[in-house]
């Protein structure tokens, strides 16, 4: 992966936490806070327990987690779980400090001590309409990354397919969208066109 894994099995201890805010893994999780870095790399953010909870369930493509041993005291028996069998089928965690980890964070009031970087899946629409699958759902305006979220938390509720953009102005990927859908574009196809 060209990511310098760093084989952490077992209970860290303090002193093996990347510290370091310029650690190729903490520039690439602040990275993917931008739009840009996204579509350059394919890969995507989230922070939080909803959505990796959304995330390992609909087994989307994590390419790595990173969490804060330090801050995970407060928090679920659920991120711990989610965390040992990512840990088992090999998938990279790397534990973060407490300070690296708040560094991170696109939301620093939440007490969340776990995130995650995953491959954006996009569909052709090609593939779409030889499928000839049900509902789908086409936006082609400027949309609010909230209402983005919403719309798609609607779909995953009313089993529609997917979501066709129409434009480029729209970011699925966008941490606000993503929160906003709770967890609903993971569920979804997403096919992106011109028109």
């Amino acid at each position: 992966m060209g990511y310098g894994y760093i084989g952490l099995t077992g209970l860290e201890k303090p002193e093996s936490f990347i510290r370091d805010a310029e650690h190729p893994i903490v520039r690439l999780a602040l990275d993917l806070q931008t739009r840009e870095a996204c579509e350059r790399t394919g890969l995507a953010f989230i922070q939080g327990s909803r959505l990796f909870v959304s995330l390992t369930r609909k087994q989307a493509d994590v390419e790595f987690m990173v969490w804060s041993p330090e801050l995970s005291a407060r928090n679920s028996f659920v991120n711990e779980m989610i965390l040992r069998q990512k840990r088992e089928v090999g998938t990279p965690c790397y534990a973060v400090s407490r300070d690296v980890f708040r560094g991170i964070c696109y939301d620093v009031g939440r007490r969340d001590y776990v995130a995650a970087i995953f491959r954006q899946r996009w569909s052709s629409l090609s593939d779409v309409v030889a499928a000839g699958e049900g509902r789908w759902v086409a936006l082609a305006g400027d949309e609010d990354a909230h209402a983005v979220g919403t719309v798609l938390r609607t779909m995953d509720a009313v089993g529609a397919h997917g979501l066709i953009l129409l434009t480029e102005s729209i970011d699925v990927h966008d941490p606000c969208c993503l929160e906003a859908s709770m967890g609903a574009v993971f569920s979804q196809k997403l096919v992106r066109c011109a028109w």
